[in-house]
Order: C-alpha cells, then sequence, then structure tokens
C-alpha cells in the first residue's frame, strides 16, 4: 500500500494535517466524526486504492490501524 496515499485521503476526509495521522487513532473519538464522514472515507479508500469492501471489513473499520490492515489484505488479493 502507498502510505502517502493513504495518509492523503484520511488527511482530506478528516480535515487534519497529514503529521496528525497516527497508528492508533480511533476515528469515534474524533470532532468531525458522524456516520456521512465514515461513507465519505470508505468511498475515498476504494476509489484511491480501486478495491471494494465487504460489510465486514466496513463493520470492522475503527481506527487508523485497521484500515491499514484491511486494505493491506484487499491488496494482496
Amino acid at each position: 500500500m502507498n502510505e502517502q496515499k493513504f495518509k492523503e485521503v484520511v488527511k482530506n476526509v478528516l480535515q487534519i494535517e497529514i503529521s496528525e495521522v497516527d497508528e492508533n487513532m480511533k476515528f469515534k473519538d474524533m470532532e468531525i466524526w458522524d456516520s456521512m464522514t465514515f461513507m465519505m472515507l470508505i468511498v475515498r479508500m476504494e476509489e484511491a486504492f480501486n478495491i471494494s469492501l465487504t460489510d465486514d471489513e466496513i463493520i470492522e473499520l475503527d481506527c487508523i490501524k485497521k484500515a491499514k490492515e484491511i486494505i493491506n489484505r484487499k491488496l494482496k488479493k
């Protein structure tokens, strides 16, 4: 996975600086986090990495670390 591309997606959706993208960030703890932001993150990740997330993967998606794991798993298939 292209780490820079991932950070750009997160930065743009969550409206934060790249330097603030932290492995341990929990999405629900962010002030901007709501269902619309969640959907935007999913769509932007799918577009950026040319993947499709399953319902189970979307349910798993709760933090930066998990997002990276899911994307890496999808890219290896």
